[in-house]
């Protein structure tokens, strides 16, 4: 009989979102905004209208907890009416996170002349952030628990967010084995190498059933919310607060 687990991660972390802006009056706001150090992420534009950076989000737009400050718990869920009883917490534990790099945006330069630059913003939080549900046939086991990161190091630096989750099956090595037929694969370890090394190939994990897993999209429960506002030129250079 297969047990159902949630696992909930928590920390410090937030929404990051960064896109194009093709509107010349409202790039000549966010510059101007940034030109006197007052850009904002999000606020008034005009007496009719407001503006939010995560309405941009065509490079990337995520959400989640920061690796550094990770830790989750682990909870068995006995029924739909939400029974469940903690099985794992990581805090207790000096089990090292596994992370695999799955997206790494960037900006392309373009010389579309219709694209005026770049805006995004981050919110900075703490609290509890995504959710997953785990089904499997087993105990469940950290040691087979990966979590996928979204890396921003090419636009807002040194910062890596979980918003996805793997777990390795029992029959991880045997799965990973027939699609790369050329590897030698004797344990798990030399898997979870294979894994991510091609995790930013996004049909690879979609073919190895049982790997991802399910997030809930409900959110989480977070405060202590701040902001941070970017704006970037369209060749993809920071613009720096206070720059004309």
């Amino acid at each position: 009989m297969n047990k159902k687990y949630r696992i909930e991660l928590w920390g410090f972390g937030g929404e990051y979102a960064l896109g194009k802006v093709t509107d010349k009056k409202f790039w000549e706001f966010l510059f101007e905004k940034n030109k006197k150090d007052e850009l904002e992420a999000w606020g008034e534009y005009t007496e009719d209208e407001d503006y939010n950076f995560f309405e941009f989000g065509d490079v990337f737009h995520t959400f989640g907890v920061c690796t550094e400050s990770l830790s989750y718990t682990v909870y068995e869920v006995f029924d739909e009416d939400g029974n469940e009883t903690e099985v794992y917490d990581s805090s207790e534990h000096t089990t090292q996170h596994e992370f695999i790099e799955t997206k790494c945006p960037c900006i392309e330069p373009t010389n579309d002349e219709e694209v005026f630059g770049y805006f995004g913003g981050e919110s900075n939080e703490k609290g509890s952030f995504s959710e997953f549900f785990l089904d499997i046939d087993s105990e469940f086991d950290p040691s087979k628990l990966i979590f996928g990161i979204t890396n921003l190091d090419e636009t807002y630096g040194d910062v890596q967010i979980i918003d996805s989750a793997f777990y390795f099956p029992d029959n991880a090595i045997q799965i990973i084995a027939e699609e790369f037929v050329d590897e030698k694969i004797e344990d798990l370890q030399e898997c979870l190498e294979i894994f991510q090394d091609n995790a930013h190939e996004s049909s690879f994990y979609k073919k190895l059933s049982g790997f991802e897993i399910e997030e809930s999209g409900e959110g989480g429960d977070t405060s202590g919310k701040s902001s941070d506002a970017y704006i970037f030129t369209n060749t993809g250079e920071y613009i720096y607060p206070g720059d004309k």
